[in-house]
């Protein structure tokens, strides 16, 4: 089964997420003993252990990125301060096309690495170099270099990569835009993530929509405890606390207003990159079938047939005049590329991305309509033309215009 197969990816990720929650060991142990479960331990993840990504000497900056570490590793504890002072003084002039970019890698790089132990170790490093990796974390670019560095450090263990870039969007470290189009930042991105992407993604939006909740529950318990201060009578000193109460509750509806734009425009990111990844996805596909219909036997046979008995029994011997037919040898080329089709990995991701926008249509119903308008725009700029993609996009706004 390959890899990209919808169950074995399905399987492989439930039994990654059953280890957050046990031992490997003691998975390992369950899978053996359980009668028909042993072939399972294959999809076991191996070491999960952390990268350095500088361990090679000749590793680019490998050097100013091993001062940094030892600078930030816990047994050190240097102060912010002097942190601040390496990383102008070493980082300052990268000899790459893009310092910045390359300073916030080797900076994260050795905060991630070193808070590797626990999440309680990431938290207190991070919380402690805070202003540090602000200063060099301030633009989307930057950003998603962070987060670049991030997936290498963890890239044996992508329930750490969850984790850590949660928690730099609740330190606003991240920004959830520049993660999103981190996260969607082409098809073949998202092929190199694979499943956590959606695990990321979810708990992104999550996090304008909370704090959405938070304003709106403040400003609710503002407005009634300055209808309860005007509705009891008072001096003049409790006059100026209802004024000062108005005052508060016009900064909190300005919040409001700011937070809710931010949602909508952060849903309607979410569902451009979607579409983006979605047709180049319908691209490559597409180019399979025109390369199939081109008649590549050789290719076809590797790609398509997998073996004998799903070729459908028939050997390469059997009926040659048949495949030496021009129509027999159509048809050949038609059915095999079917074959192919049902399980080629981009027929499987362009399955993966229309079920990704029915989910976001259900799951978002209420935000996304109060972004149609922005999202029919969206639509048409990105001028969709993969049927799946049209009906999944169709659905999508079924549900939440039937919901809303």
């Amino acid at each position: 089964m390959p890899k990209h197969s919808p169950q074995r990816v399905f399987v492989s990720s439930l039994l990654e997420r059953c280890l957050r929650l046990s031992y490997l060991q003691r998975i390992e142990q369950a899978l053996v003993t359980t009668e028909g479960a042993g072939d399972l331990v294959a999809l076991l993840p191996g070491d999960q252990s952390a990268i350095w990504p500088y361990d090679e000497q000749d590793a680019a900056f490998s050097k100013e990125a091993a001062a940094i570490r030892d600078l930030v590793c816990l047994s050190n504890k240097a102060e912010s301060e002097r942190v601040q002072a390496a990383v102008d003084d070493l980082l300052s002039d990268l000899k790459t096309d893009a310092p910045s970019e390359e300073r916030a890698r080797v900076l994260v790089s050795a905060v991630v690495y070193e808070g590797r132990e626990s999440v309680s170790h990431l938290m207190g490093i991070s919380g402690r170099y805070l202003s540090v990796l602000r200063s060099v974390m301030g633009g989307e670019d930057e950003q998603r270099a962070a987060c670049d560095s991030v997936i290498k450090v963890w890239a044996n263990c992508r329930q750490n990569v969850v984790l850590v870039l949660d928690k730099f969007v609740s330190m606003k470290l991240v920004s959830p835009f520049a993660l999103v189009r981190w996260l969607l930042a082409s098809y073949d991105d998202c092929l190199d993530k694979q499943d956590f992407v959606w695990e990321v993604l979810h708990l992104t939006i999550a996090k304008p929509l909370a704090l959405v909740e938070r304003v709106k529950a403040d400003l609710e318990a503002a407005e009634q405890e300055a209808k309860e201060m005007r509705e009891r009578p008072g001096d003049t000193e409790e006059m100026d606390l209802v004024q000062e109460k108005e005052e508060r509750i016009g900064k909190i509806r300005a919040v409001l207003k700011t937070a809710r734009e931010d949602e909508e425009d952060l849903m309607t990111l979410v569902v451009q990159k979607l579409i983006l990844c979605a047709g180049e996805c319908s691209e490559k596909a597409a180019k399979e079938r025109d390369d199939m219909d081109n008649g590549d036997d050789d290719d076809l046979s590797d790609r398509g047939r997998g073996d004998d008995s799903d070729a459908g029994g028939r050997s390469d011997g059997d009926d040659d005049d048949d495949d030496d037919d021009d129509g027999g040898g159509r048809r050949k080329r038609k059915r095999a590329a079917s074959r192919f089709q049902k399980g080629s990995v981009h027929s499987v991701w362009l399955g993966i991305f229309s079920g990704r926008i029915h989910e976001i249509g259900r799951r978002y119903a209420k935000l996304l309509g109060s972004c149609d308008e922005a999202i029919q725009d969206t639509i048409a700029d990105e001028e969709v033309s993969e049927p799946a993609i049209e009906n999944a996009l169709a659905a999508m706004r079924s549900v939440y215009k039937t919901l809303v």
